[in-house]
């Protein structure tokens, strides 16, 4: 980090320090998606309502059909970003529900914090059958309004009713998965 202005080379040896945490944090994530099966299968519903939103989004995009679209892909930073948040998510006495991550890398930090959310409504419908799993999950406002407000709409809005139809998986009469 030879070159950089002192309050630049500060803040570098900061986030330089906190490496080892974020990777730690990470793998934690990991590691209870191996033990917990209820989180297991909350992550997989995730990215089955991220995938059909995507593909979704794309198939217009590229007047096709959505069957006939390349499967989306997580950039690094973003699938990092949500097994950062998994322990925090899902743990409701973790110490990491102390901590704000902020991601900004617009418009794909998006895709990370809509699949964040996803998972964390999934979550209360699978741990709660009826009125113990509905209710407010994700209140969004800070990060999508940081987009513009075409990109913004159009990546909530696709993520609903995808949550809705990959929700239909949920059974033993747990409520049913709605955006609004």
């Amino acid at each position: 980090m030879t070159g950089l202005a002192p309050r630049r080379l500060k803040t570098g040896q900061a986030l330089l320090e906190k490496v080892d945490t974020a990777g730690s944090r990470i793998r934690d994530g990991i590691d209870l998606l191996k033990r917990d099966t209820v989180a297991r299968e909350a992550f997989g519903l995730m990215n089955t309502a991220m995938a059909m939103a995507n593909r979704r989004r794309e198939a217009v995009i590229q007047k096709k059909l959505p069957g006939d679209v390349d499967p989306p892909t997580w950039r690094p930073f973003q699938l990092a970003f949500v097994l950062l948040n998994l322990v925090g998510v899902t743990d409701r006495n973790s110490g990491e529900r102390e901590i704000v991550d902020l991601l900004f890398f617009r418009p794909a930090a998006a895709r990370a914090y809509l699949g964040l959310a996803a998972y964390a409504i999934v979550l209360r419908r699978l741990r709660g059958s009826g009125v113990l799993g509905a209710g407010i999950s994700v209140i969004m406002r800070y990060t999508l309004r940081l987009l513009t407000p075409l990109v913004s709409s159009a990546r909530s809005n696709s993520c609903g009713p995808m949550m809705t139809m990959a929700g239909r998986r949920l059974a033993n009469g747990r409520s049913r998965l709605d955006s609004g």
